[in-house]
């Protein structure tokens, strides 16, 4: 098989892309050959690309660089919107824990405590269902992979329990990634009808698990690539369903409050019967999105101190003691020897304070007319992100302590 002959002088190279038999150079650089009479000129659209000049008329009607009218359901930042202005001059008056003395730092742990020990207790709950229970009894699966299936049962198991997985109900995964969780929920809907899983995710990933569902008898499934901050699910068409409900594992800071907004904010808001999620990275949350603020607020913490709760909270799993800390480089250590933090006393307060941010979340959700709780559905073992967030609209929340 013949390659280009075209040397690449930044990388020191010849381009390795095949050529046509008869040829030297590939497409891309055909015009460096002198035989040739086919003139090829960068496209005006992307100039990291040429194109033949007589095909330039077409090219420019399918070049993926081209502007593409949005899909109605993408609403540029519909979810990330700040309450007032005052609260994004507060976002631009963001701290840092480098920034702030060691007497505030302490008087702010102090508060995490205080305002932690107020929020009722979080039992733990972790539930399963019988669509994964097979693949779980397999030993072949490394830690990560039974991490992933044990973390997915559950939360199906919660849905079930919550009588969520019912006909004519249009599940909406946020963050889908590879669609794992959807995998595993088409299974447990294979016995209902009118069911559609849409995945939601801003990335384009390589060997998504719906490709996986070849067999007929399993819910519509439909991916949707977009920001969370830009999705109208009001208009999306979802069929013929008539509840709606918003799935997520691990959803990441800000994404977190947008998916929550998205939902209560939709035009079908009386088609939402249920919400189940959990997230995590809450140090990447923000205040002009995050959805709790009516209750951290009320706690006495100001919007300027909302990153550095951000900051606090990365320290239940952000690995301090285990590499060096981006914010304290080189006197991390020396700084939390004097305060007397050790690195289990800060994970410790970091998990109290992300206790905090999901319980803002509930109460968010919990004056949008929801029953809701918050459950350990996950052995910390298992993972450290393991609390979830449950509302719905439909049945009463009662979910029993479990050891």
């Amino acid at each position: 098989m013949s390659h280009c002959n075209f040397f690449l002088k930044r990388k020191h190279r010849f381009c390795k892309m095949t050529v046509k038999a008869g040829n030297q150079f590939c497409g891309e650089h055909m015009d460096s050959d002198v035989n040739n009479d086919a003139e090829r000129v960068i496209c005006p659209l992307d100039s990291k690309h040429t194109c033949y000049k007589k095909h330039l008329a077409s090219h420019l009607k399918k070049c993926n660089a081209r502007a593409v009218e949005p899909p109605p359901y993408i609403v540029h930042g519909v979810n990330s919107v700040c309450a007032n202005a005052e609260g994004l001059a507060a976002e631009k008056k963001t701290q840092t824990l480098a920034e702030v003395s060691d007497d505030d730092l302490l008087l702010l742990i102090e508060k995490i405590k205080t305002v932690a020990s107020a929020i009722p207790s979080v039992h733990k709950a972790v539930m399963s269902h019988p669509a994964l229970a097979e693949k779980l009894r397999m030993e072949e699966f490394g830690p990560s992979t039974r991490k992933h299936l044990i973390q997915n049962s559950s939360l199906i198991g919660h849905m079930d329990k919550l009588g969520l997985l019912r006909d004519r109900t249009c599940f909406v995964e946020f963050g889908a990634g590879r669609g794992q969780l959807s995998y595993w929920l088409s299974k447990a809907l294979c016995n209902t009808t009118d069911c559609m899983i849409l995945l939601v995710d801003y990335a384009s990933h390589r060997h998504k698990f719906e490709n996986k569902l070849k067999d007929e008898g399993y819910p519509v499934i439909r991916r949707v690539r977009a920001d969370i901050a830009d999705l109208c699910i009001s208009s999306m068409d979802i069929g013929n369903s008539e509840h709606i409900v918003g799935v997520a594992k691990h959803l990441c800071g800000a994404a977190g409050d947008m998916a929550l907004n998205c939902l209560i904010s939709s035009a079908d808001k009386e088609k939402l019967t249920g919400i189940v999620m959990s997230f995590c990275c809450h140090h990447r949350c923000n205040w002009p999105s995050y959805t709790g603020k009516n209750f951290v607020l009320a706690q006495g913490f100001s919007a300027e101190e909302f990153s550095l709760l951000c900051g606090v909270a990365s320290w239940a799993t952000c690995g301090l003691g285990r590499k060096v800390s981006a914010q304290f480089p080189a006197t991390s250590g020396g700084r939390y020897a004097r305060m007397e933090l050790s690195q289990k006393d800060r994970e410790e307060i970091g998990q109290l304070c992300k206790l905090i941010f999901d319980y803002g979340r509930l109460q968010y959700l919990k004056e949008n007319g929801f029953s809701v709780n918050l459950v350990s559905y996950i052995e910390r073992d298992t993972s450290p992100e393991c609390l979830c967030t449950l509302a719905t609209k439909t049945v009463e929340l009662s979910v029993t302590q479990q050891s």
